[in-house]
C-alpha cells in the first residue's frame, strides 16, 4: 500500500449535504499520525443544540473561525494528493465537503471558478470490519474497543479525536486481516461491483456477462432489490436525503423518467442508462489524468 494515505473526519450542523454546514475538519497522515490539517469552520449559521450536545462545539467555538472558503485550498491539496482517504463512513464526509464546494461555487460563480474536489479511493473502516468480521455494532467507538483498546477512546465526535481513533482502527485492521500488500481499491472486494464511488447501488451477476448483470440497491429496507422494482416513494425519500451525486442522479432519473416505463421495459432502460453513465465517468477520469 502507498504510505501517503490520509484519515479524514468532519463534524457538521446536521446530516444533509445540501442543508447543513461543516463546523470542524481534521485530516491526519495514516502512518505517522501527524495532523496535516485541523480547524474549526464557521458555518455562518447557528449550530443546533443537539449538535452541540453531541460534539461540544458551540456558536462561540466557531465564531472567529474562518469560513469554508478559507480552508478549500489546503483541504483540496491534501485530498487530491492522497492515494486513499480513510474514515468511519467517509462517504458522509465526502458528501459534506462536496456540498460545501457546490455552495461556494454558486457564491463566487461570477468572479471565480471553483472546481469540485477530485476524490481518490475511499476506505471505510466500518465496511472493512463488516467484510472480514461481521460485527455486533459498527460505530467507531466499538471498532476502537475491538481493534485497539477495550476501554475505548475519549472525546468521540470531535474531528481530531475521531481521525486519530479511525487511524489506529485501520492500522489494526490492516495488520489483523493481512491487508498490508493489498491495493487500496481492492480492500473492499465488492468495490468492483459498485455503481459509482459508493456501495449504495451495485451490479449483481457475472462480470463476464455484462448484458445480464442487474442493478440493485445495497442499503436500507430495499437492500438486494433490483432498482427497477423499487417503489417510487423510496426514490423520493432518497432525493431528500444525504447521498452521493450518483445515487441522487439515479433517483431523479427514476422519478422523472423511468417510472413511466412499463415494468418489463424499465430494467433494460435503466441498465442502458447506467452503462452509459459509467462510460462517461470513466472518460472524465481519463481526461483529468491527462
Amino acid at each position: 500500500m502507498d504510505k501517503n494515505a490520509r484519515v479524514l473526519d468532519v463534524e457538521s450542523t446536521g446530516l444533509s449535504a445540501d442543508k447543513h454546514r461543516i463546523i470542524e475538519i481534521s485530516i491526519r497522515d495514516l502512518r505517522s499520525g501527524n495532523v496535516l490539517y485541523a480547524s474549526y469552520v464557521n458555518p455562518e449559521c447557528p449550530i443546533p443544540p443537539k449538535i452541540t450536545e453531541i460534539t461540544g462545539i458551540t456558536d462561540a467555538t466557531v465564531r472567529h473561525a474562518p469560513p469554508w472558503a478559507a480552508h478549500v485550498e489546503k483541504v483540496r491539496e491534501i485530498i487530491e494528493s492522497s492515494p486513499a482517504i480513510i474514515g468511519q463512513n467517509p462517504f458522509f464526509d465526502q458528501a459534506m465537503i462536496d456540498g460545501e464546494m457546490r455552495r461556494l461555487a454558486q457564491e463566487v460563480r461570477e468572479s471565480h471558478e471553483v472546481p469540485p474536489i477530485r476524490w481518490p479511493t475511499l476506505i471505510c473502516t466500518k465496511k472493512t470490519w463488516n467484510h472480514y468480521e461481521p460485527p455486533p455494532s459498527r460505530d467507531l467507538q466499538n471498532a476502537f474497543k475491538r481493534f485497539v483498546d477495550p476501554a475505548g477512546f475519549e472525546a468521540a465526535h470531535c474531528a481530531s479525536a475521531d481521525t486519530e481513533a479511525c487511524r489506529r482502527v485501520f492500522l489494526a485492521q490492516e495488520a489483523e486481516f493481512k491487508l498490508e500488500s493489498t491495493a487500496w481499491e481492492d480492500i473492499d472486494p465488492d468495490r468492483k461491483n459498485w455503481f459509482g464511488p459508493t456501495h449504495h447501488v451495485m451490479w449483481r451477476g457475472a462480470e463476464d456477462e455484462p448484458e445480464r448483470r442487474q442493478l440493485v440497491l445495497n442499503f436500507g429496507k430495499n437492500r438486494g432489490v433490483p432498482v427497477h422494482e423499487v417503489e417510487l416513494g423510496f426514490w423520493k425519500w432518497i432525493r431528500q436525503r444525504q447521498f452521493g451525486d450518483h445515487v441522487l442522479i439515479l433517483a431523479i432519473r427514476m422519478i422523472e423518467d423511468f417510472s413511466s416505463y412499463p415494468l418489463d421495459e424499465r430494467e433494460a432502460a435503466i441498465t442502458a442508462w447506467a452503462h452509459s453513465w459509467e462510460e462517461r465517468q470513466a472518460a472524465k477520469k481519463v481526461a483529468v489524468s491527462q
